[in-house]
């Protein structure tokens, strides 16, 4: 029989729970249970108990190793008991590591936050006297576009945070009651070791529970931190940005370095698509060779079917690799053109800028907003690829999920994988 006190948890969920950080969720679950907790009673720091259910955890798995067969289990209790209960347990094991880990990226953003307010306290303004280079406010116009996306990002999985935490603590708040019946079951029904057994299945499956529950709260505050820093941080740019605007100029200098810039990116892509081009040679040839192949075999008297099989993907894999190759290739090709854009617009935003004349500067807008037309409409482009490309990702990644590990079709399968992640990287790029 297993014996370990490790299971009784002192202190009810409802209590913990209480004590972390966005209680609101909280509190809903409190009131659903008909009362508050007695806040004279002790709650851990989460990250000492963590450690002690860490070691409880492995000590109890080491304990269940002993069951080698069925018989040696207490009387009324399977072997799929025990394989549920070595379930959670891993589980929990895996938790803790998780929560862990959450935990850390609180402390992180608690100080990122504070470090933000600093800032935003501290500034006075450039140290750099007016005026103040267009290329330093699109700087800081980029980074607080970019800031803008992350804030969003974090408040969409904020949401779905909340979403997934409030299942939780449902089946946190069952299995409290189930814990309960058990216990009652083992007190009156003359505990036995199977009813023993049983309540400390349940016990382990409420653990489970509360620490994913609790990771998951730590984790929204650790997100709502950063999403206060974020705040902070684009209120702070958007300063920054007014302040050069009102005293802002466009050199020769700063339209040379542009035109620099740029040309040494359009001098990388064109070292992109002459390596892409000689891998492309490879792959038709390869090509040419698998087709060779299968087209042999199926000549052959009485083919072996799984060989069979594999030739019909290696060509097809072949073709893939072909057809991404060529895709990248095309993609690099509309990267170097939208690559040329760069200093087109800021040579209509320099004439836009510097010039006095009325006709030269509306001339310039109308060019600037025909550029941007044309870059929303490969914007559409790009996003489209980006979807096909992931559904074909993600159709590679099913017919390997079917296969044992020592299939030799997951090869060719994953060449398959490799070649589309990179055909997706390029197109992200481009978009």
């Amino acid at each position: 029989m297993v014996k370990s006190k490790a299971y009784f948890l002192l202190i009810p969920i409802s209590l913990w729970l209480i004590a972390l950080p966005a209680g609101a969720q909280m509190d809903s679950l409190l009131n659903q249970n008909g009362g508050t907790p007695d806040k004279g009673r002790l709650i851990p720091d989460i990250g000492i108990q963590l450690g002690t259910w860490k070691t409880e955890t492995t000590d109890e798995l080491e304990r269940l190793r002993r069951f080698t067969t069925p018989d040696q289990l207490p009387q009324g209790v399977t072997a799929a008991d025990l394989s549920a209960r070595r379930r959670f347990l891993e589980q929990t094991q895996l938790a803790i590591s998780r929560h862990l880990l959450v935990l850390e990226d609180v402390k992180e953003s608690k100080a990122a936050l504070e470090a933000s307010m600093a800032s935003a306290a501290d500034w006075k303004g450039f140290p750099e006297s007016p005026p103040y280079s267009v290329l330093m406010v699109d700087e800081l116009v980029n980074l607080k576009e970019s800031l803008e996306e992350k804030r969003a990002s974090n408040r969409s999985s904020v949401d779905v945070f909340k979403t997934t935490l409030a299942g939780l603590l449902s089946e946190s708040k069952a299995a409290e009651e189930a814990v309960s019946t058990a216990l009652a079951e083992y007190e009156t029904g003359g505990k036995t070791e199977a009813a023993l057994w049983k309540l400390e299945a349940e016990r382990a499956r409420q653990r489970s529970l509360f620490i994913r529950a609790s990771a998951l709260q730590h984790g929204v505050s650790h997100l709502e931190d950063v999403i206060r820093a974020n705040e902070i941080d684009l209120g702070l740019l958007s300063k920054k940005i007014v302040e050069a605007r009102k005293d802002m100029a466009f050199s020769d200098a700063d339209l040379a370095k542009i035109k620099a810039a740029s040309a040494d990116r359009q001098s990388g892509i064109r070292e992109e698509m002459a390596e892409i081009r000689e891998r492309l040679l490879k792959a038709e040839d390869e090509k040419v060779e698998a087709a060779t192949a299968l087209g042999e075999l199926k000549d052959s008297q009485d083919p072996d079917p799984g060989a069979l099989s594999l030739a019909e993907l290696n060509l097809e894999t072949a073709i893939t690799w072909t057809e991404a190759l060529q895709h990248i290739s095309d993609s690099l090709e509309s990267f170097g053109q939208i690559e040329s854009f760069v200093p087109e617009a800021y040579e209509l935003r320099f004439a836009l800028l510097g010039s006095e004349k009325t006709d030269d500067r509306a001339a310039a807008l109308k060019s600037l907003a025909a550029l941007n037309q044309r870059l929303n409409a490969w914007e559409i482009v790009a996003k489209n690829e980006l979807s096909s490309v992931a559904a074909d990702i993600n159709k590679e990644q099913s017919r390997a999920s079917l296969l044992p590990a020592d299939d030799p079709k997951l090869v060719p399968l994953n060449r398959q994988r490799a070649i589309l992640w990179e055909k997706q990287a390029v197109i992200q790029r481009a978009y």
